[in-house]
């Protein structure tokens, strides 16, 4: 089964603003459920930092949730035939 149009704009806007590594280090903390201080004390960031990075990611995906993320980011993968976070 093919991707239809809204699925083929969604990978073609989040390639123009693909994430950073940084980004994609923060998406992958999220998508093993730690928290935004467990993600910063790991970064040796401060957890504000990590905000802000969640955020930049939000923006990018066009999402407003840490699951709404994920799930979008590995759709993503998918159409790229990426493998998913893990």
């Amino acid at each position: 089964e093919g991707l239809n149009a809204a699925e083929i704009a969604r990978a073609e806007a989040a390639s123009a603003q693909a994430l950073t590594a940084r980004e994609l280090e923060v998406l992958t903390f999220i998508a093993k459920g730690f928290s935004y201080q467990e993600g910063a004390d790991m970064l040796g960031v401060s957890a504000n930092t990590v905000r802000t990075y969640v955020k930049r990611i939000y923006q990018k995906l066009s999402v407003n949730s840490r699951s709404e993320a994920v799930y979008e980011y590995n759709q993503l993968q998918a159409a790229q035939g990426r493998p998913p976070l893990g």
